[in-house]
Formats: structure tokens, C-alpha cells, sequence
């Protein structure tokens, strides 16, 4: 038996995802023939996990990806005309992602099945509005408002790495000056001490 990831929706539409044990995917569509959920896509669980470990994505890639296809698609471009232009005249990393996509999208895939293979790379909010995108024709529309977010979220992480530095920078030069004090100037301070006698050593070291 294998276990396949079904995605079906429901009466009200909305969308579920389940794990059912089966020979075949034909037993699988079988076993959805009550009418109560309706069978959209079913691949099997294994197969998904390995592409999903493979097929990373950088973050990065991810960014450079949606900006260059927001931009195409705003100029009147499908996503179809846009990725073959990206596979095109794309960069070292946006040349082969797109080349992937177009690849996959031809043999049937649609653009949510595509990115799903990929979900460690492309978050869930990423994805969702991609397949609502895509039920409602307004790719378009999703692609640009994607861009914007991931510039937003970017400036944020880069604000708030600046704001972290100067206090790590603060604690790092503290935990240097104290290994310096102990373990270069308070040895010498000891031996002087304890050359003009009394009891100042003992003193320092009980204190340290």
C-alpha cells in the first residue's frame, strides 16, 4: 500500500487536504465517489517529500523570481509569456527556476501545483494567494502584491539587523575588555602585589 496526499474540496468549497492509503491513484479517485468531498489532485506522499528536499529554492531566488514576473505581468504578459521570457534573458538564478516551471506548467501543472512541489521555499501565504490567484483569473493582480510584501518583509529584516548590531557590537567589545582584564592585566597586578607584599593579592583574587 502507499500513502497518497489528496487535495479535494468540500460542498462549501473550501479546500482540504488528506493522507489515504491505496494500491493505485485510481483507488484513491474511488474512494472520493460518495460525492461529500471532491477530488482535485492526488500524488504519492513519498514522491513529495523527496521533491520537496530537492528542489530548494533560495530566498533570494524567490524574491528576484517574483519581482521579474510581477514586472512582466503588469506590462500584459500571461505568466506562460513571462516565464519564457525569464527563462530567457534570466539571471544564473532565475534562468533555471524558470526554465523548471515552464518545464512543469507544460506537462500540465498548474502554477499552485508547481510552487507546492517547492513548499520550503515558497511560504504558505505565498502559495495560497497563488491558488486563490489562479481560481479567481487574477494572477496579475496576486504576482505584484506578492513583490511588494517580500520587498516590505526584506526591509524589515534589514532594519531590524541594524538594530540588533550596535548592542551585539556593545556586548561583544564588553566580553573582550573583561577577557583582557582577566586574563592579561589581572595577573600582572597580582605579581605587583604580591612583590610589594601585604595582603592586596590575596585580597583581588577573593574579590575576582
Amino acid at each position: 500500500m502507499t500513502r497518497y496526499r489528496c487535495v479535494a474540496v468540500d460542498r462549501s468549497g473550501k479546500e482540504r487536504e488528506l493522507v489515504r492509503e491505496a494500491s493505485t491513484p485510481d483507488e484513491v479517485a474511488r474512494s472520493f465517489s460518495t460525492g461529500d468531498l471532491f477530488l482535485i489532485s492526488v500524488e504519492p506522499q513519498e514522491n513529495r517529500a523527496e521533491a520537496a528536499r530537492s528542489l530548494g529554492v533560495s530566498r533570494e531566488a524567490v524574491r528576484e523570481f517574483t519581482d521579474m514576473t510581477a514586472l512582466l505581468l503588469e506590462s500584459g504578459m500571461g505568466l506562460r509569456e513571462a516565464l519564457e521570457v525569464e527563462a530567457e534573458i534570466g539571471g544564473k538564478r532565475l534562468k533555471p527556476l524558470a526554465t523548471e516551471f515552464l518545464s512543469e506548467i507544460d506537462r500540465g501543472d498548474s502554477f499552485s501545483q508547481v510552487l507546492e512541489r517547492r513548499a520550503a521555499s515558497f511560504s504558505p501565504l505565498y502559495r495560497g494567494m497563488v491558488r486563490i490567484g489562479e481560481r479567481v483569473g487574477s494572477l496579475r493582480t496576486v504576482i505584484p502584491r506578492l513583490s511588494s510584501y517580500l520587498a516590505d518583509r526584506k526591509t524589515f529584516r534589514d532594519k531590524l539587523a541594524g538594530a540588533l548590531a550596535y548592542p551585539l557590537l556593545v556586548l561583544a567589545l564588553a566580553l573582550a575588555g573583561s577577557a583582557v582584564v582577566a586574563f592579561f592585566l589581572l595577573p600582572k597586578l597580582l605579581g605587583l602585589f604580591q612583590e610589594l607584599g601585604g595582603t592586596g593579592a590575596g585580597e583581588i583574587q577573593a574579590r575576582v
